[in-house]
């Protein structure tokens, strides 16, 4: 039997999130996402809504006026950043580290820049930036290690998870974790090294999304044509109705773990 930790891969609007939700909700499972922290940020940042961060691609996708945002002190938001990546206590971030010092530059780049001509944002811009500009250039591996430490003390029991909030100390376990948005070889190869399962769930219509979303033909979408497909574990295709989306699900789920479905 495999790892109890579940990446699952695709394009913008593939149906990983509808993937990953049906495992959670019929096997006992959480679903967490790499980019949650940096959706905690931006909101601290930026002031986006939940809505704008966590809710529709639409929403997602639509760019705001910088004028209409309220934005919060970018020290301090860097330091609530670093405690949710690296510690459930509170620390302090020297602003001179490399962490607060590139953590700026991104800020500068991607936000001030943007402020100064007047230029709306989009919550996907922002993720598409922080988490590769920025994140992946100071610590390539730093989401999935992040995301795959969380998995795992979810399944271990202890902790409860919303999206919003982060890990919460709380008297249940999880059966599995599900991490909902691999989009990099090493991230579906850390998660396949450690005997854990990386599900591509394949849309036909969503061909080429990645030049029509956020930062156009960013990396963050690219690279998934470039992962070969015996890196993962399972594909599913989400090519037909939503019932037969579920039952390929299932049937995957099967072939990995056998029939832990709660009845």
């Amino acid at each position: 039997m495999s790892n109890p930790i579940i990446i699952v891969s695709g394009k913008a609007r593939s149906g990983k999130d509808t993937v990953a939700e049906h495992i959670a909700k019929n096997y006992n499972g959480v679903c967490i996402a790499q980019a949650d922290p940096m959706k905690r940020y931006a909101k601290y940042l930026l002031g986006f809504t939940d809505q704008t961060l966590w809710g529709p691609s639409e929403a997602r996708n639509a760019f705001i006026s910088l004028k209409d945002l309220q934005l919060g002190d970018p020290g301090r938001a860097s330091e609530c950043l670093a405690v949710d990546m690296f510690d459930q206590g509170t620390i302090n971030i020297n602003p001179q580290s490399s962490f607060a010092r590139t953590l700026e530059e991104w800020y500068v780049n991607h936000v001030q820049a943007r402020i100064r001509k007047d230029e709306g944002i989009s919550a996907r811009v922002v993720l598409q930036t922080l988490g590769i500009e920025w994140g992946r250039k100071f610590a390539p591996k730093m989401w999935i290690e992040r995301a795959i430490l969380n998995s795992r003390l979810l399944v271990e029991g202890g902790f409860a998870y919303t999206r919003e909030e982060g890990m919460v100390p709380a008297e249940r376990a999880f059966d599995y974790a599900i991490i909902t948005d691999g989009r990099f070889r090493n991230e579906v190869l850390a998660t396949t090294f450690l005997g854990g399962v990386a599900f591509r769930v394949r849309r036909p219509d969503t061909d080429g999304e990645g030049a029509t979303t956020g930062v156009a033909g960013h990396r963050s979408e690219m690279e998934l044509d470039t992962i070969p497909e015996h890196f993962y574990t399972g594909t599913i295709m989400n090519d037909s109705t939503l019932a037969d989306l579920y039952g390929r699900v299932d049937d995957e789920m099967a072939i990995h773990y056998g029939d832990t479905r709660i009845q």
